[in-house]
């Protein structure tokens, strides 16, 4: 079993997550996922996949908001034939959103975020509040593993992010 240092920062960033959310309250799934998709080799490839992450959570965070208040002003019942197809057909108004941004890799992110909105939290009281916790969850997550690639460069990189480009 080899633990090199990608492991540790892995292991590192679980623990941060966990320890932030004690002061928070709720729940750290969220920011643990995120943290560890983010958290890459190296600060560019971290920084990259950080901004594909927001990106994708603003955009799955937003359409998400959008359908749960749709849901609750119309009276669409959870799991009824209109809430499957409306929610089915809101992947083409998502991934058309991420081409028309011009950044077709954070597709993947905005329909996990969007598809843990409307289905993991139909029925919250609150949407509004599910989901800023939710995309707040996220944004941990990316400052997690950003931190730590600074704070732990891996071999060959510097903690100086314009030395090491």
């Amino acid at each position: 079993m080899k633990v090199g240092l990608r492991v540790i920062k892995t292991v590192l960033a679980v623990a941060l997550c966990f320890l932030i959310d004690a002061f928070r309250g709720g729940m750290p799934f969220f920011a643990v996922i995120s943290a560890i998709l983010c958290l890459q080799k190296g600060k560019v490839e971290t920084y990259s996949k950080a901004i594909t992450r927001v990106l994708g959570t603003l955009i799955g965070g937003g359409y998400g908001l959008f359908s749960l208040l749709l849901f609750q002003y119309t009276g669409v019942a959870y799991k009824s034939p209109v809430y499957v197809l409306v929610i089915s057909l809101m992947a083409i108004l998502i991934i058309n959103t991420n081409l028309w941004i011009k950044n077709p890799i954070s597709v993947g992110f905005s329909c996990v975020v969007y598809y843990s909105v409307v289905i993991g939290h139909f029925q919250d009281l609150d949407p509004f509040l599910f989901v800023r916790n939710r995309m707040l969850d996220t944004f941990i997550g990316i400052g997690v593993a950003l931190f730590l690639n600074y704070i732990f460069p891996f071999k060959g990189e510097t903690k100086d992010p314009m030395l090491s480009q």
